[in-house]
């Protein structure tokens, strides 16, 4: 079930949203972080005018989503004249807490100040460089669904002393055009950098996700290459601090994103 079957596969009613969680979309007892915050967004989306995109998404990942299924309730907590601020609880079938959402949604605004930093990484085109062969029983299961071209940096579990690198990514499956739940699921569907600091295999696992997005995704398809990079910035006392970006196939800064992760390693 690829990324583009299982974002159709989430139910709306009037409570919210819901979704049935596919095996190969588990790691353990919870599911796919970016899973976890597309189903929450869907839920705040059914609250938010459409034509609003989304600027700033905080996740908290309170506990383990389990193996069935899990559904996440939206509500508004203002609507201003341009910005709409909303939230979102995702929960197991069993009414567990997995996760909170808050989200920023922004119309356009007139501004004197523009700076288009973060130049897009020049590396050789996807097709230039060596896929990643999906590893059952080694790759987390979900990552069969996304094609990657790792273009620098170590790969996980090389014992470096410090964790950095990037890549091309793109969606398996239907060409679609992207849209936010996608640059979701782009942006979470690394390994956390951290773990090319270790010599040996170790989970790890997000706390917090900070998003900011400067790209709605219209225009380009998930069959694209998105680059992606992300480096460690601080680790200690097993609690890791890291920062990522990705930028649309023809090198606009789609979104930075900051992960609080705990590494058991």
């Amino acid at each position: 079930m690829d990324i583009h079957a299982v974002i159709a596969a989430i139910q709306k009613d009037k409570s919210g949203t819901r979704l049935n969680l596919p095996e190969a979309w588990l790691q353990g007892r919870t599911a796919f972080g970016g899973l976890v915050a597309v189903l929450g967004l869907a839920a705040m989306r059914e609250q938010v005018p459409k034509d609003l995109p989304l600027r700033n998404l905080l996740i908290a990942f309170v506990g383990p989503t389990g193996t069935g299924g899990i559904r996440a309730e939206g509500k508004p907590l203002r609507k201003g004249k341009s910005v709409t601020h909303a939230q979102a609880s995702v929960m197991t079938d069993e009414g567990e807490l997995c996760a909170t959402l808050h989200g920023c949604f922004g119309a356009d605004r007139p501004s004197a100040i523009t700076q288009n930093g973060h130049t897009a990484p020049s590396w050789p085109a996807p097709d230039e460089l060596t896929e990643l062969p999906f590893m059952e029983g080694l790759s987390p299961a979900f990552t069969q669904y996304f094609r990657y071209h790792w273009a620098e940096g170590p790969y996980p579990f090389e014992g470096r002393s410090e964790g950095a690198y990037g890549g091309w990514i793109s969606c398996h499956g239907e060409k679609n055009e992207t849209n936010e739940a996608y640059l979701l699921s782009l942006m979470d569907a690394w390994p956390s950098p951290s773990l090319s600091m270790l010599s040996a295999v170790a989970p790890a696992s997000t706390l917090t996700w900070h998003l900011e997005l400067f790209h709605t995704g219209q225009g380009f398809t998930t069959a694209d290459g998105w680059r992606f990079k992300t480096h460690v910035d601080t680790a200690h006392a097993g609690y890791v601090s890291e920062e990522a970006r990705l930028w649309t196939p023809d090198g606009q800064l789609a979104g930075i994103s900051r992960q609080g992760v705990t590494v058991f390693g």
